[in-house]
This record gives structure tokens, sequence and C-alpha cells, in this order.
């Protein structure tokens, strides 16, 4: 079953951007160690990159539960 929150948040561009967005922020943040070897930096960016596929997975999953279909803006013939 569905999760009705997951649908609200699709259903809803701002907060699903917003939400994304700061999911993101979170694998940029910057570790100046410069006591890291190469391996152990290999290791964090890995981590990250893989990181930032599940996020952009997930949200591509939540697209497919929106129940809002977009309409695009069209002008009105009487005018």
């Amino acid at each position: 079953m569905i999760n009705p929150i997951l649908k609200s948040v699709a259903d809803n561009a701002e907060l699903s951007k917003a939400l994304k967005e700061l999911l993101l922020k979170q694998f940029n943040e910057k570790h100046d160690n410069t006591k890291l070897d190469n391996e152990s930096l290999g290791q964090i960016t890995r981590s990250r990159l893989d990181g930032i596929a599940g996020v952009n997975n997930a949200f591509k999953e939540l697209e497919t539960l929106k129940t809002v279909k977009e309409k695009p803006v069209v002008d009105n013939p009487a005018r």
C-alpha cells in the first residue's frame, strides 16, 4: 500500500523540490581534512555519488505517485 503522505509530497511540486534540494545539499559538505589518503578520498567520493544517485532515483519513483497532473497554461480563446 502506498503511503498517502508520499502522494501529497509528489503532488506538491514546491515541497518536493525543497525536500530534494535539502537532501542533496547534505552530500555537498566539504571535508577539509588534508590527512586523508587517496583511497579514503575515493571512498568518500563514491559514497557521495551513490547517495546522490539514490536520492535522484527516489524522486523519480516519487514522480510516479503523482495524482495531480500538471496542466499546461492555455490562453482563453474568448479574449
